[in-house]
């Protein structure tokens, strides 16, 4: 049989159809975000736009650890339904992609609370302390922007 030739699955049927449901999910995600591109006139503007602001925010994410004395293991940009970042116990934070649509101060703000959490997993107050030392002041303004911005940009990209 050549490498071309159609070669059908095998294995439990319950783990292909999971697998199957996974990708087609994930296959629907992309033609939503290929919907989202293609209204927009100008995309290697907002691609170039794009690319600037996660540049600043792995700048910020940087500084901010350097300022906490803390190393992330890694930082990635994903698709997070309900969360704006998130940061495991091992060190990984996680940015939510629609964070390159927010305003500059939403974005700091982000990344210094995931950054804060390398150092304390809670929120309690060493947590509080540090987030708003890392971030400086307007700490305030910028939780408030979020909530106030954050419901319509969490609508970007997902079905209607």
């Amino acid at each position: 049989m050549s490498d071309k030739e159609f070669q059908p699955l095998t294995g439990d049927p319950d783990v292909l159809e999971a697998k199957a449901r996974h990708y087609e999910s994930i296959g629907e995600a992309i033609q939503r975000s290929v919907k989202e591109l293609n209204k927009i006139h100008d995309l290697d503007g907002y691609k170039s736009q794009a690319v600037s602001k996660l540049q600043e925010m792995s700048k910020d994410t940087a500084e901010y650890a350097a300022l906490a004395g803390v190393k992330p293991c890694s930082v990635t940009v994903g698709d997070a339904g309900t969360r704006w970042g998130s940061c495991s116990s091992e060190g990984k934070i996680r940015l939510s992609w629609r964070l390159i649509l927010a305003p500059a101060e939403v974005r700091r703000f982000v990344v210094a609370h995931e950054v804060a959490h390398l150092r304390h997993l809670d929120h309690g107050a060493r947590f509080k302390e540090l987030e708003a030392r890392l971030y400086g002041p307007g700490l305030s303004e910028a939780k408030a922007l979020l909530r106030r911005v954050g419901p319509r940009l969490k609508r970007i990209g997902r079905r209607r």
